[in-house]
């Protein structure tokens, strides 16, 4: 069968879909997922192999994967009732107690001081926390606190973790991410999602919008739209590119930050000391975030 033929195949299962009750979201989901999806083909086949019946339990994998990972830092006894209301997924409460130092280490902003000139790359503010450390100096620009933002959220290590030690649904997380993203699942390891490669320094307004993905940076080619990776021909010394551009996207206009479609450029001296977050890091996240937001769900991370 060809890919349009199964894309075909997989859209007619989702018009012919019933709904179970008001709040079941298979439907706008899943057809959100195939428009969206970094690797279309595979979310197509996950959709084209299964029966209507089968539908549901598809619709429970992606949300469990693509959307309960991004909420984990901002739970709330609200986002809890919303996110059982949606999925039914009591065990998201597991990862509440997940702190914050765990995801902001010293070491880390040190790196990023480095790395990112001490700058939100987003707002061009420095950070705060530098100065306060660094009390002989003076920011020669305007400052503000920023945080060490994830680009995949820390908690998507443990939620892989916790749901492989299930009796059932053991690959489902891993599966979907990979079929998502086209993203080999080894790659969420605890290693890389608490380094450079998965990391930006953002002010925290920024990094609040990112994490319920109302904001996002896509990788750009040539200037245009697109979800492909741009390198600036800037090479380092062995012949590696050392700058990576993405357009801001926004759904608000009140969020803070240059105008939605801006140009944001990473750079790095050092591509192996220094490394740039991964650019299939951002790919997945601006996927998950326009699945969110072509499904309707934003207002359920907003609450």
């Amino acid at each position: 069968m060809s890919a349009t033929s199964e894309e075909s195949t997989a859209r007619q299962r989702l018009n012919n879909y019933s709904a179970r009750s008001t709040d079941d979201k298979t439907k706008i989901l899943l057809t959100a997922v195939i428009d969206h999806a970094p690797n279309r083909l595979g979310v197509v086949r996950d959709i084209a192999a299964c029966t209507e019946d089968a539908l549901y339990d598809v619709y429970l994998c992606y949300f469990r994967a693509l959307i309960i990972p991004s909420t984990i830092f901002l739970l709330d006894d609200l986002l809890l009732d919303s996110l059982r209301k949606y999925g039914g997924f009591d065990e998201v409460a597991n990862f509440v107690e997940m702190t914050s130092a765990e995801r902001h280490r010293l070491a880390l902003r040190k790196q990023l001081w480095v790395r990112d000139n001490k700058t939100c790359k987003i707002t061009s503010k420095v950070d705060a926390h530098y100065y306060s450390r660094h009390r002989n100096e003076r920011p020669q620009v305007e400052s503000r606190f920023c945080d060490v933002t994830h680009v995949l959220p820390y908690s998507l290590h443990p939620l892989l973790v916790y749901v492989e030690r299930r009796a059932e649904g053991t690959k489902d997380v891993a599966e979907v991410i990979s079929h998502f993203g086209a993203i080999e699942p080894h790659r969420f390891d605890e290693e890389n999602l608490n380094s450079l490669k998965n990391v930006f320094l953002a002010i925290h307004d920024i990094h609040i919008w990112f994490g319920i993905l109302r904001v996002w940076l896509e990788p750009m080619v040539n200037d245009l739209d697109s979800l492909y990776v741009s390198r600036i021909n800037r090479p380092l010394k062995d012949g590696n590119d050392n700058a990576y551009r993405y357009r801001f996207r926004k759904t608000l206009d009140h969020i803070p930050g240059p105008p939605d479609g801006s140009i944001i450029t990473f750079t790095t001296e050092d591509s192996v000391k220094y490394p740039l977050p991964d650019t299939d890091f951002f790919r997945l996240h601006a996927g998950c975030a326009k699945v969110i937001q072509a499904a309707g769900m934003s207002d359920m991370l907003d609450d």
